[in-house]
């Protein structure tokens, strides 16, 4: 029997209705999918021009799994792997709603990839919540993404372990259930600082978390789809990569190439737009590149200071002052959010000296800028994904 799903926008209209999915479901089988990601199920990935899909497998290669791990027999293991797919944990690769057929290429729907909702289902016990506080849902995930970071990121928080942060306990059991109670955390009982905080930290882990589900995007369309496709379902309200962003941190300005804002003047959310913007989020947020400032878990307590370390950290690793020729070189972030900086060159120079502690640098970008005569360039950005090089491991281990 086909069940659909549907999910509300902030203005209470429809956007999204999706077949043979139910959370309620989904979630009942939350341990049976932590135990399919992180066994020998051969999991693999198909691209098309638009979009990637991971954790995709061939139907004979679920039920073999299943006759192994769920010790049944081979007709009951065939019989569970269509019952997967009737409730929407397995679909067909290309979303053609077909009969189950061993010889068919699957994906597992680690959550509801169809909206691209991905705090859907919690592991344990099912239980009924009606509210939770924000300030205790956001300590709750970041002590999660702390034990994330602690053992899958390397120590200048400049690379990951996508592989085995993949297959763990700390990101498939602890991480999930915190995000999950996203769903019920109202959001007005955080102050600005609080949720400054708390949406730095949910960004940097949604991407992950898309990263994870959808793989790395591979073309401009991809990245912009996958920018308004990942979100996480925060107090009632969608919420994508763009809308945290944009939306929320840098208090609805336009995103870069963008025609129109995220939050339109009767969208709900707008009520959670930071009421001073900060610029030193740029040195905070992380898009998955190499380019990308480090990744850190952030504390209200300590979040002024932190931005300041992170902003002092990336400009002095970023920026390059060459006096004798008159040129600045920085990261193309100061480029695509120039306006964010200041209204010109000489405002933007002038910001960002604030931040440089070498006082050689900083001493020489000052007297380049009263000569007048500066110029500004940009550093090539890495998009290479900023996962961990093994090999680069392997030889430190080794020495």
């Amino acid at each position: 029997m086909s069940e659909t799903v549907t999910v509300e926008a902030s203005d209470g209209e429809t956007i999204i209705s999706t077949e043979n999915v139910q959370e309620s479901k989904l979630e009942s089988y939350g341990e049976l999918i932590v135990n399919m990601k992180s066994s020998d199920l051969p999991l693999d990935y198909y691209r098309s021009f638009f979009s990637s899909k991971k954790n995709c497998f061939t139907g004979r290669d679920i039920v073999m799994w299943l006759v192994k791990h769920r010790d049944v027999e081979y007709k009951d293991a065939t019989a569970l792997a269509d019952r997967l797919i009737s409730i929407g944990v397995v679909v067909e690769y290309k979303n053609r709603k077909r009969a189950f057929n061993v010889d068919n290429r699957y994906r597992l729907i680690i959550d509801t990839e169809q909206n691209g909702v991905l705090n859907v289902f919690h592991v344990g016990e099912n239980f009924a919540v009606d509210y939770v506080c924000a300030v205790k849902a956001a300590n709750n995930l970041r002590i999660a993404i702390t034990g994330l970071y602690t053992k899958f990121l390397n120590e200048y928080g400049s690379q990951i372990d996508y592989e085995q942060l993949q297959r763990s306990k700390e990101f498939n059991v602890d991480y999930r259930n915190a995000v999950y109670m996203l769903k019920f955390a109202k959001l007005i009982d955080l102050n600005d600082v609080e949720r400054k905080c708390f949406f730095i930290n949910i960004y940097n882990t949604l991407m992950i978390n898309g990263l994870l589900v959808y793989g790395k995007p591979r073309s401009i369309l991809q990245k912009k789809n996958f920018y308004n496709i990942c979100k996480y379902n925060i107090g009632g309200h969608l919420f994508s990569l763009n809308d945290i962003e944009h939306g929320v941190l840098r208090a609805n300005r336009k995103p870069v190439g963008a025609l129109k804002r995220c939050f339109g003047g009767k969208d709900i959310r707008r009520m959670y737009i930071t009421t001073l913007f900060d610029p030193r989020i740029h040195f905070a947020l992380n898009c998955g590149a190499k380019s990308c400032p480090p990744i850190r878990a952030y504390v209200p307590e300590k979040l002024d200071y932190q931005l300041d370390l992170a902003s002092r950290n990336f400009c002095d690793g970023e920026v390059v002052v060459d006096e004798k020729n008159k040129v600045v070189s920085m990261s193309k972030i100061f480029q695509w959010y120039k306006d964010d900086f200041g209204n010109s060159d000489v405002e933007l120079l002038n910001h960002v000296r604030g931040y440089i502690d070498d006082k050689e640098i900083r001493d020489s970008l000052v007297r380049l800028l009263q000569t007048g005569k500066v110029r500004v360039k940009y550093h090539y950005y890495d998009w290479s994904l900023n996962e961990l090089d093994m090999s680069a491991s392997s030889n430190e281990n080794t020495e």
